[in-house]
């Protein structure tokens, strides 16, 4: 028996003369698989047929037919590999936010230079690493954080003294360098060309048998979709008019002129009453909402995704402005906030970066540290008493003090003249 689908597919019904498992029977050759499901009643076949679930760092697909995505309508975030830590950072604010804050303040902590405990003079590149790239040394900093930040950061020896320590640097894109890992050590190329003797990989986190740096994005993987999808949500709920109050009821059931009509009479009735109450007749009802704007934009929820990612980054979430539960803030408060900020995250980050910089760069008998006197430096009242301390300490048999009333000026900056060599409270 054979019959004509609504497709126009001609099947023969061989059920009624054939024996055995219809599986086994030879196809009649007017079988065909059913077209792909997409966007419309007829689709072609094309790459997201094939695909379905794409990695994040999807590169484009090939010009070819297409039926869209079935993971969702958003456009798949092409270019991200190329792009690292860019495509997050729009759409989560609250990591730009976090990354922004700490590449800000380690970029502004000067640099110096010790030989053993002595401070030395700067080096050029500790002003500017690259001139013709950079303005100065706080935007080649602040680069090398946030790459940092994102996993794995490269510096390139662009020029070198005679002695072999460097001259002068340029970040590169990460997604311009490829490693190939042989063993445990590893191999540079850009372009093709082996860049292996100029290039600093500095890694945020490493293991063995791994040639990449892996950053705290990762691990944030989930808190971050969320946030994404909150910010999506919470911006449509805004763009589609808001969260409306309360809901008019009428019996049976209205047109959707009548519906229209039904409400605008309603606002115009209550606009002109001057605060009147309303009068409902013909068993029209009005109730009120009982979600809140609050519980409707899923605020708690939120602000869960957002606390925990700026703390994974390496922020408290009060430096943030996202809210903790512990009151308004007193300067003891912040004041403390930025010395565990310091103590805790800073820190530790400062001294990997400026000890791979320094064994890069530098002599074996030299380092490059960061000044962070500037971000946790107590209250003025504080800091005289310290300086009266140290004023009041002195050699017995020398006669010197511990600090001069010249070094407390110069570091107070009451001179107007600042020492490129004084550092205060390392």
């Amino acid at each position: 028996m054979q019959y004509v689908t609504e497709t126009g597919l001609v099947v023969t019904d061989e059920r009624h003369h054939r024996a055995g498992d219809p599986r086994s029977w030879p196809d009649n050759g007017n079988v065909q698989p059913p077209p792909p499901v997409g966007a419309g009643p007829t689709t072609s076949e094309g790459y997201g047929n094939t695909h379905v679930m794409y990695p994040e760092t999807v590169g484009a697909p090939p010009v070819q037919a297409w039926s869209g995505w079935p993971v969702e309508w958003a456009t798949p975030t092409w270019g991200e590999a190329a792009g690292g830590l860019a495509g997050i950072i729009n759409r989560v604010s609250t990591v730009f936010g976090a990354i922004d804050l700490n590449a800000s303040i380690l970029s502004t902590m000067p640099p110096y230079r010790l030989q053993g405990s002595q401070v030395i003079e700067a080096t050029a590149w500790m002003r500017n690493p690259q001139p013709e790239v950079y303005t100065g040394w706080t935007e080649a900093m602040k680069q090398v954080v946030i790459s940092y930040f994102n996993g794995e950061a490269f510096l390139w020896a662009t020029s070198r003294y005679a002695d072999g320590t460097v001259r002068s640097w340029v970040m590169l894109n990460p997604a311009w360098v490829e490693i190939d890992l042989h063993g445990q050590v590893r191999r540079y190329t850009m372009c093709g060309i082996d860049i292996t003797a100029d290039v600093l990989h500095l890694r945020y986190s490493s293991w063995p048998g791994d040639g990449h740096g892996h950053g705290p994005l990762e691990a944030l993987a989930y808190n971050l979709f969320g946030a994404a999808a909150l910010e999506r949500y919470q911006s449509g709920l805004a763009i589609r008019g808001g969260i409306p109050w309360g809901v008019l009821t009428a019996p049976g059931n209205l047109s959707a002129e009548q519906a229209t009509m039904l409400r605008d009479n309603f606002v115009r009735a209550r606009m002109s009453s001057m605060g009147a109450p309303a009068v409902m007749s013909g068993g029209v009802t009005l109730s009120p909402f009982t979600v809140t704007p609050k519980d409707m934009a899923l605020l708690e929820l939120r602000q869960f995704d957002e606390a925990r990612i700026a703390t994974l980054l390496g922020v408290p979430p009060t430096l943030l402005g996202l809210p903790t539960g512990e009151g308004s803030l007193v300067y003891q408060n912040v004041s403390s906030i930025h010395d565990f900020h310091w103590r805790a995250y800073l820190r530790p980050k400062a001294a990997t970066i400026m000890e791979a910089i320094s064994n890069w760069a530098l002599p074996s008998t030299q380092r490059v540290e960061l000044n962070r006197d500037e971000y946790v430096r107590p209250a003025f009242a504080e800091r005289v008493a310290g300086w009266s301390t140290l004023f009041a300490i002195h050699d017995e048999e020398t006669g010197e003090r511990a600090i001069t009333i010249d070094e407390i000026r110069t570091a107070e900056r009451l001179n107007g003249v600042v020492s490129e060599t004084t550092v205060v409270a390392r």
